[in-house]
This record gives structure tokens, C-alpha cells and sequence, in this order.
């Protein structure tokens, strides 16, 4: 689709989004009205008996047509913002759960009318025709015709309880099925302009031939150098944004580059978590399909920036990995060149193929021996890796328990961490625990941010991509998902320019192995490996001072 149409599609949205927000403000007056008439009516007219309250009824109705509109606010909503981050018009009207614009509508305005309504009804019935006695005498009272109070008190409760669910779900998704503004932006301390952060929406042609979207962010710095940050395992690409004053993404972007933020399938609102994926799928189409995206749209070769899985992920696709329609995968020379091509460099962030270790590693410890308890100097296998790996297999998609839209929106909202009070301590204690030590050294990230980290990108993955990892880790050597392709006899195949970033306490790429085996292989006549003294997997994330080191391996493919 050309500008000028997208343009067209995109007022036509707009004001189709205008009508239904019309409509929903005519629904939201005669429910206001609704109530306010029944309430003048029973308080103004003493004999009025408790009968006049059974407007409830219209006033449900009411909310029911809202409720429709709100779906249909929710649907031209992700148009305008798939037409704003793509050059293309989707045609995709899958319904949205009636559960989320209900929620929404109660949210907005429905709870607040609903208890005014039930609290002048219970105050009326207590009143009138005279003042209850005794709560027998206010159950008569509250009877209306051939039902009795206590019917009313149980449906009381229940409706009161359904309400407080939709009312949490409401919070949770409110802003998104609104969208009062598709652009948002963001004052960045110490800059001298503003960020623009753009949401896009990248089209993935799968191997099998099915369409679907890879959500990104977009921090738009015209003429730049474009950087494509891809997350690693288990997480979103919010790694790389985790707050306003400790962004190395909005650092980078103060730096003068031009910032795409990629969520893998399966995470933030990126799709596919239905299908049956691999690293063999993020390397043959979904890394590609993003590079090529983002060429198109700046103009400029980007430079890709991977961290853990994200790295792996690229070196794979960049070895030329492509996958058959009968989901075979093989090294294409032709394929291998052209994205080498697309790029102006690859760096690499704590990303090792082979997972060899020089020193002993808890994570290979487990996979060989499994979880075990030392008990009266003995120690207890509790769980072999295998089991572990067969329970996970009968799933697809791995997600974190508590969903990524609801720990967010806890983190923005305290109103939401105080009724989720009990839930919001038991997550507050696992972000905590000192089983994170493998993600980061625990001494160079603060409280806050460790918090952050587990309540902002802990989203999910595939079960066939933890399958890789277990047999990598049990065989020294990354192999493709059928085991047809070893990925670690390779690296020979990378020729563009490449940094290879490791960490001194990360206890998942080996600095010593990965120098050995991996980044000496690599035919690249312009490569650089670097280890960052002192830090762990993932701390350059969340401290700003290693935000210096991440943009020095970056100049150093961009020069």
C-alpha cells in the first residue's frame, strides 16, 4: 500500500474510531440517566416502593450494547496501529474477548454508576417504607414481588464479585483498547529533543506459508544508523527499555542511532504463540523478515544487536538457515550472502552456540545429573533433566504463570498491586530470590531493577527451543531442531563484521570457551571480542553505567 492510500485507510479508521467513541459517550449519558431517574424517583417519592429499582435491568442492557462497542473500539484501535507501524491494511477482525471490553466499560464508568445505583437501592429498602429493626425486617424490605432479600444479598455478592474481576481486567487492558493517542512520547532526561516512540508491526511469511506480526518499537531518529535489538531467552524485548532512566535503548538512541526494539514471536503482543516453533524458525524466517524490514524502511543497512538467544538466533540465520515447506532445515549459500548483505554488522551479547564451560556450571550439573538435594552427606536426585524436558514437551508455548499484561500493569499501577495485594507480595519475593544469579551478578543491580527485570520481561518461549538448548547443553554442540544440522561446525559462515560480547560471571556463555570454540572459527576479517570484567549475563540491562560498553561494541562494527 502506497502513503497516499495508507493515508486514506487511516482517516477512515480515525473516524470510524470517532463514531464508536460517540456512541459509547450517548451509552455512558442514558446510563447515567438511568440511574439518576431511578434514584430521584425512589428518594423523591416516599411511597415509590423498592420496585422502582427494577430499572437494574435496563441499565444492564445498556451496559451490554456498550460492551459491544467497546469490542469494536478494541478492533479499529489495532488497525490504526498496525496502519501506523506497517505499510500495510490488516484484515484481520479475529474478536476480541468479550471478558476485555466488558472489563473496560466497567472500568471507565459502569462500576462507579453500578455501586451509586446499588447503594441508594440498599439505603431505600433500610428507609422505607420506614427504618428496618432488625436485618430480618431489612431483608422484607429489600424483597421485590416473588423475590425475597435474601436472593437479592446472594446476587448482590455474586454480581459485586464477577465485577471486581472485570473491573482488574478492565485496568489491566484499558489503555490498550482505548489508545487516546497512537503516538506516544517520552521526555528523556539530560536529551535536548524527545523521543518518538512508534509502535510497528512486522509481517513474518512463515516456512509453511501463514502470515503473522512481530510487534517492535520504534524509536525514530531520522538518517541514523538503525539498530535492531532482539531479546534473548524467555523475554521480551522490554529488556532493552526497562524504565525511562535506565533505557540502554534510549541511550543509544541519545547516541544518534535509530532504534527497533523486536519482540520474538510468542512474546509482549508479538503473535505465534500457537505454532510449534524452533530457533530454527526465528533464524529462517522471523530475523530476516525484521532485517529486511527495517532496511526498507530507513534506507540503511542496520547493524543487529542480539543478546543471549537473540544472538544465537541471528548467527544461525546469518549461517544461511532456511527451513522447507516439509519443515526440513538446511545451510543455503544464496540465502547465507543476501542477509550478510542486508547487514552492517552483528553484535553479540553473552550468545554461545556450544554451551562448553571452563569452569563447573549448575546449569550443565543439571542437565547431566539433575536437581539434586544433598541429605546426610548423600546426594538425592529430586528430578532427572529428562523428566523435565518430556513434562515440558507435551506443552507448545512456555509462558510465565502470572500473564506479562497483568505483572505490568502492576508495575504501573499501584491501585492494581493493592487489591492484588497477596499476589503482589509473592511475586515481590520471587523477583528477589537469589536463584537470579544466573541471569545477573546480583551485587551490580539494585532492588528496583531486579524487580523490574522479572516483572517487565519474564514473558515466554517454546518448548522445542528449550528441547535445542537441553541437547546443546548435554552434547556441546547447537544442532537444528530435527538434529539434521549442526549449527556449532559453522561459524565459518559468518563473514560480516561481528562483535562478540561475553561477561566475566555469565554462567551461560563462557568467556574462555566462547573465544575458543566459536569466535576464533569466525571468517569475518573485521571481528572483536570482548569481555566485560566483573559483570554477569545481563547486568549491562539494568545499570547505566555499562551503558558506554554496549555502544562501544556497537561503533566498533559501525566504523
Amino acid at each position: 500500500m502506497d502513503t497516499e492510500s495508507q493515508n486514506i485507510v487511516l482517516e477512515v479508521q480515525l473516524l470510524k474510531k470517532q463514531k464508536i467513541v460517540n456512541a459509547i459517550n450517548r451509552l455512558k449519558l442514558v446510563a447515567v440517566l438511568v440511574v439518576l431517574g431511578t434514584i430521584l424517583v425512589a428518594y423523591s417519592q416516599p411511597t415509590v416502593s423498592t420496585n422502582v429499582f427494577i430499572s437494574l435491568l435496563p441499565f444492564f442492557v445498556v451496559q451490554i450494547f456498550a460492551t459491544r462497542e467497546y469490542a469494536e473500539l478494541g478492533k479499529v484501535s489495532r488497525r490504526i496501529r498496525l496502519i501506523i507501524g506497517g505499510p500495510f491494511f490488516p484484515t484481520d477482525d479475529t474478536p476480541i474477548q468479550w471478558t476485555i471490553p466488558a472489563g473496560v466499560a466497567i472500568f471507565d464508568s459502569y462500576f462507579v454508576l453500578l455501586l451509586s445505583f446499588d447503594l441508594s437501592w440498599l439505603t431505600h429498602a433500610y428507609l422505607y417504607p420506614s427504618p428496618a429493626h432488625s436485618f430480618d425486617q431489612f431483608l422484607i424490605q429489600l424483597s421485590i414481588g416473588a423475590l425475597s432479600g435474601v436472593f437479592f444479598v446472594w446476587f448482590t455478592i455474586f454480581l459485586w464479585l464477577f465485577y471486581f474481576y472485570l473491573f482488574i481486567i478492565g485496568m489491566v487492558y484499558s489503555k490498550e483498547m482505548r489508545l487516546p493517542e497512537e503516538i506516544n512520547s517520552f521526555d528523556v532526561e539530560n536529551a535536548n529533543s524527545t523521543i518518538v516512540l512508534k509502535e510497528a508491526w512486522v509481517k513474518v511469511i512463515t516456512f509453511d506459508n501463514e502470515e503473522l506480526y512481530l510487534q517492535a518499537h520504534h524509536m525514530h531518529n531520522p538518517g541514523k544508523q538503525p539498530l535492531i535489538l532482539f531479546p534473548g531467552f524467555f523475554q521480551n524485548g522490554h529488556v532493552y527499555d526497562l524504565s525511562e532512566d535506565k533505557s540502554v535503548a534510549r541511550f543509544l538512541w541519545q547516541n544518534d542511532f535509530d532504534i527497533w526494539i523486536v519482540h520474538p514471536r510468542g512474546t509482549a503482543q508479538s503473535e505465534g504463540r500457537k505454532k510449534k516453533s524452533s530457533l530454527d524458525d526465528f533464524a529462517s524466517d522471523d530475523i530476516p523478515a525484521v532485517i529486511s524490514y527495517v532496511f526498507e524502511k530507513t534506507g540503511i543497512k542496520p547493524i543487529f544487536v542480539g543478546h543471549s538467544q537473540g544472538g544465537i538466533s541471528a548467527m544461525i540465520s546469518l549461517m544461511g538457515a532456511v527451513k522447507s515447506k516439509d519443515g526440513s532445515v538446511l545451510l543455503s549459500d544464496e540465502h547465507k550472502d543476501e542477509r550478510q548483505q542486508n547487514l552492517r554488522g552483528l553484535v553479540t551479547l553473552g550468545s554461545f552456540l556450544n554451551f562448553t564451560f571452563s569452569k563447573k556450571s549448575p546449569l550443565k550439573s543439571f542437565v547431566l545429573d539433575g536437581l539434586c538435594l544433598k541429605m546426610f552427606g548423600k546426594n538425592t536426585r529430586l528430578l532427572r533433566s529428562q523428566s523435565l524436558i518430556k513434562i515440558v514437551g507435551i506443552l507448545n508455548h512456555v509462558a510465565s504463570p502470572v500473564s506479562f499484561k497483568l505483572r505490568t500493569a502492576m508495575m504501573r499501577n499501584r491501585r492494581i498491586r493493592l487489591l492484588l495485594f497477596p499476589l503482589t507480595l509473592i511475586l515481590n519475593f520471587i523477583s528477589l530470590l537469589k536463584i537470579w544469579e544466573f541471569l545477573y551478578h546480583i551485587p551490580n543491580v539494585e532492588k528496583a531493577m531486579r524487580k523490574r527485570i522479572f516483572y517487565k520481561t519474564m514473558d515466554g518461549t517454546f518448548s522445542r527451543i528449550m528441547r535445542q538448548f537441553y541437547f546443546a547443553l548435554l552434547n556441546d554442540q547447537m544442532c537444528s531442531q530435527n538434529e539434521k544440522v549442526n549449527y556449532s561446525n559453522n561459524y565459518q559462515r559468518l563473514t560480516l563484521p561481528v562483535s562478540v560480547v561475553t561477561m566475566e560471571f555469565d554462567s551461560l556463555a563462557d568467556p574462555i570457551t566462547s573465544k575458543q570454540e566459536m569466535f576464533d572459527d569466525i571468517s569475518s576479517n573485521k571481528k572483536y571480542f570482548l569481555c566485560w570484567d566483573g559483570l554477569g549475563h545481563e547486568d549491562h540491562f539494568a545499570n547505566e553505567k555499562y551503558f558506554p560498553q554496549i555502544l562501544d561494541a556497537i561503533r566498533k562494527v559501525s566504523e
